[in-house]
């Protein structure tokens, strides 16, 4: 067992060399994070593949641009133009840290996420009957921290119900595998394939 665990070691210190001299030139350490995630594997540990947020988020002022962007479309009217720049700059930072706090996220990946959440409150608006004027201040994290909960909601309900899509169409593609004749699969054969596909999706 000691032998196997220096293997993993040894990949991680080659993806690890190998990430030092990526990082010059802008690329990735995917060999790093493949071989931590391995070495976590075989440790026991369950490990996600990381969420893609689907905004290329750099800096705060983008979450700005984002949410008005929305807001001009949620409002059918052209864009607004926001102003006091300090001011508003000062609630998508809030916004961000809370989030990278809850998560335990990187900045990058905390704003990436942030920028989802912006999306989910427009797409879902009916859910938040809100009662006052839209403005970045609804991600506000004192009296106003019960969006950014329910937002929050809402993509974990999103991606739970993607997982059972998923699941349900893997099931749909090994019984189309098999002539109707010849299908008769037990309870346990199907939970057995449902626990396989559920922990592919975790993984």
């Amino acid at each position: 067992m000691a032998q196997k665990s220096e293997g993993f070691l040894d990949a991680i210190n080659r993806g690890l060399l190998e990430a030092q001299q990526e990082t010059l030139f802008g690329s990735e350490p995917i060999i790093l994070e493949n071989a931590c995630a391995d070495y976590l594997r075989h440790k026991g540990y369950s490990v996600k593949e990381p969420l893609i947020y689907p905004y290329n988020i750099k800096k705060l002022d983008d979450l700005i641009v984002l949410f008005y962007v929305l807001l001009s479309k949620y409002n059918d009217k052209d864009t607004i133009v926001y102003k006091n720049k300090k001011q508003h700059l000062k609630m998508p930072r809030y916004f961000e840290e809370s989030i990278q706090h809850m998560s335990g996220l990187s900045k990058p990946a905390a704003m990436g996420k942030c920028a989802t959440l912006i999306k989910i409150v427009f797409n879902n608006a009916d859910r938040f009957k809100f009662t006052i004027p839209l403005t970045f201040g609804i991600f506000g994290q004192k009296n106003m921290a019960w969006v950014t909960q329910l937002a929050i909601k809402i993509l974990n309900e999103e991606m739970e119900e993607y997982k059972e899509q998923q699941v349900d169409k893997k099931i749909d593609e090994m019984l189309a595998r098999y002539p109707q004749s010849e299908i008769g699969w037990s309870d346990n054969k199907i939970n057995l394939a449902l626990k396989n596909q559920g922990e592919k999706l975790n993984a």
